[in-house]
C-alpha cells in the first residue's frame, strides 16, 4: 500500500490507545485494590522505562537509552522480588496485541531487563533503576493479562492459552480478579 493509500486509511491507532489505557487502568487497579500495602503497583504512566539497548537518544532533556516500556512492575517490598506486567487489550474482535507480547520471551530482552530492573549491571551498565527496590527478579519474570472483546473470543482465547503456556497470564475477561492478585501475591512472596 502507497503512501498516498494509506493517508486515506481511518486512523484506528487513537482508538486503540485508548481502549489499551482502560484495560491498564482495570489491570492496575485490581491489583492495587487486592495485593496490599506490602506491594507496590508501578504503571507506564509513572516510571517503568528500562533502558536495555546501547541506543543513547540525545534529542532528550537528559539524555536516555532506548529501551522498553512495560506497562507496569510490581514489587513485593519486604522482599524486593519484582515482576513486569503486560496488559493487552483487543476491542475489535481481531488483532496481533497477543503476539506483541511474546517480545519479552526473547533471550536477549528477556536477560537484559532483568540485569537493568535488578541493578546488577552485568550486561548493561545503566542509572540505578526503581530507586534499586528491586532485588530479584521472579521465575515468572511477566504477568501478561488480556482484556477486551478479542480475547473473550474462542478463537483468540485457545491462542493466548497456547502461547502463554506454562506461563502467568490471565484473561480480564474469565478469571477471578482475587485469583489474579493471590497467584501474583504467592510468586513474589516465595
Amino acid at each position: 500500500m502507497g503512501a498516498a493509500a494509506l493517508s486515506k486509511r481511518k486512523n484506528w491507532q487513537h482508538k486503540a490507545s485508548d481502549t489499551g489505557k482502560k484495560a491498564e487502568k482495570k489491570g492496575y487497579g485490581i491489583l492495587k485494590e487486592h495485593l496490599g500495602d506490602d506491594f507496590i503497583v508501578a504503571t507506564s504512566e509513572t516510571y517503568t522505562h528500562v533502558p536495555i539497548y546501547n541506543t543513547l537518544k540525545k534529542n532528550r532533556k537528559t539524555p536516555t537509552y532506548c529501551g522498553l516500556v512495560p506497562d507496569g512492575v510490581v514489587v513485593h517490598i519486604p522482599s524486593g522480588n519484582g515482576v513486569f506486567v503486560e496488559i493487552k487489550c483487543g476491542a475489535a474482535g481481531f488483532g496481533n496485541a497477543h503476539e506483541r507480547a511474546c517480545k519479552y520471551e526473547m533471550p536477549g530482552i528477556k536477560r537484559r531487563l532483568i540485569d537493568v530492573a535488578t541493578n546488577t549491571n552485568a550486561i548493561l551498565d545503566r542509572p540505578e533503576y526503581f530507586n534499586g527496590m528491586i532485588k530479584n527478579i521472579i521465575d515468572e519474570y511477566v504477568v501478561w493479562m488480556f482484556d477486551g472483546a478479542t480475547f473473550a473470543e474462542p478463537y483468540y482465547v485457545d491462542q493466548i492459552e497456547v502461547m502463554f503456556e506454562d506461563k502467568m497470564f490471565y484473561n480480564l475477561n474469565f478469571d477471578s480478579f482475587e485469583k489474579i492478585a493471590n497467584e501474583i501475591k504467592i510468586a513474589l512472596i516465595k
